[in-house]
């Protein structure tokens, strides 16, 4: 989506990620540390409280969906879960969920597993839980990596920038957009962007749909046509089928949630555009950024700020300090840092925040034999962005 600078100029060893499930792990780290492990059982005490914790282990599911099975079992809608952060599909992982007055001990599914459940008294919400650890296999042609992979670890000194993964923009990598466009005041782009716009869709069904509104903009027609799982999309489509210029407004049957999504994914944009800049020259602190320090687990702490450690950067809203590289990006896009004060739409308004733009890659090693990574990142960090120091070519480094 991006072409985003490098922190490391070795060229990488090549090789795919995700071949299988299994080579792609992810083991939450809870609040206090704690690792949940991959078919170890978790006990912990707990025996009060309307909520129960439990662990998740699955493979080939999504967050959602797996939880949506479980409560399909036990009798409970998705709204009765909580969960501390989404793991992808296409990969073994674990994490803490909570459900509602339900016991999901007893729950049998394919390729789910419950490792341990407890009572709680409140509900697990997003962002509780410290980081995650990956074990991740690469599938590669090319042998003694491991020198390589050393060089280039070297060269990191233990960091790696920070960047959004694709995984933030959508399966069609557009979801910016659309959220660029409601900044603009462009809400029939920003339809047409979410209902046609981005890398092509895979599900065959939902193509063919898609690439339909876009040739005849009929939107009586797409709403039959735009396949049932295609739930947001349908909500704006049965809009415009009785309202065809009403584009604000069919934004607005959308949750907010997912609104905020779009507003969010552009100020992550913008971040990985920023710190692109910063590594291909524009170093050092400008307005709004500072260092910061870790945590005891040694994870950044944005709240320890420091003269020295890790930088932190800004994801850019209505309040954020601007820098020179900051502004020359704003004006290349077109936008204004008030543009986020929505004033067509106040409840998408977005101050602005801070993110650590350099991250450690703490407990890594590296196996050749099976081309085996292992490292922990923070919460919010993703483990691609550290794959690709490892296997880029990076031939316009």
């Amino acid at each position: 989506m991006q072409s985003l600078a490098y922190l490391s100029k070795n060229p990488g060893i090549g090789g795919e990620i995700k071949t299988t499930p299994e080579d792609f792990q992810v083991e939450e780290i809870m609040g206090n540390g704690m690792v949940l492990e991959i078919d170890k059982k978790v006990e912990l005490a707990g025996d009060k409280g309307d909520f129960t914790y439990f662990v998740l282990q699955k493979k080939s599911w999504n967050t959602i969906d797996a939880l949506k099975a479980i409560g399909d079992k036990v009798g409970c809608g998705i709204k009765s879960f909580g969960y501390a952060g989404t793991k992808d599909r296409n990969a073994l992982t674990t994490q803490l969920a909570s459900v509602y007055k339900q016991d999901v001990g007893a729950v049998r599914l394919k390729d789910i597993k419950i490792l341990g459940s407890w009572k709680a008294e409140k509900k697990i919400e997003l962002g509780d839980l410290l980081g995650n650890r990956f074990t991740i296999r690469v599938k590669t042609n090319k042998r003694k990596t491991e020198t390589k992979i050393h060089e280039i670890s070297e060269h990191l000194g233990g960091v790696f920038p920070n960047y959004f993964g694709p995984q933030r923009f959508g399966n069609r990598e557009n979801t910016h957009l659309v959220g660029k466009n409601m900044l603009q005041g462009s809400f029939r782009r920003a339809c047409e962007e979410y209902l046609f716009g981005g890398k092509v869709e895979e599900n065959e069904k939902a193509k063919v749909a898609r690439e339909s509104l876009k040739s005849s903009g009929d939107y009586k027609k797409a709403a039959l046509e735009f396949p049932q799982h295609l739930t947001y999309e349908r909500l704006i489509l049965l809009h415009l089928a009785k309202n065809p210029n009403d584009f604000a407004n069919a934004i607005r049957k959308l949750p907010r949630g997912i609104s905020l999504m779009f507003i969010h994914a552009y100020q992550s944009y913008l971040f990985n555009r920023v710190l692109s800049e910063k590594l291909r020259g524009s170093s050092g602190l400008e307005a709004g950024e500072y260092y910061c320090l870790t945590n005891e687990f040694g994870f950044p702490d944005l709240s320890r700020k420091s003269d020295a450690g890790y930088m932190v950067g800004k994801l850019i809203g209505y309040e954020s300090e601007i820098g020179s590289v900051d502004k020359q990006i704003l004006e290349e896009e077109g936008i204004r840092p008030e543009d986020f004060e929505m004033r067509a739409y106040p409840e998408l308004a977005s101050k602005g925040n801070f993110r650590a733009m350099t991250c450690p890659i703490n407990d890594f090693s590296f196996k050749e034999d099976g081309c085996e990574f292992r490292f922990s990142l923070p919460s919010g960090s993703y483990a691609t962005m550290v794959m690709r120091e490892f296997l880029d070519e990076k031939k316009d480094a």
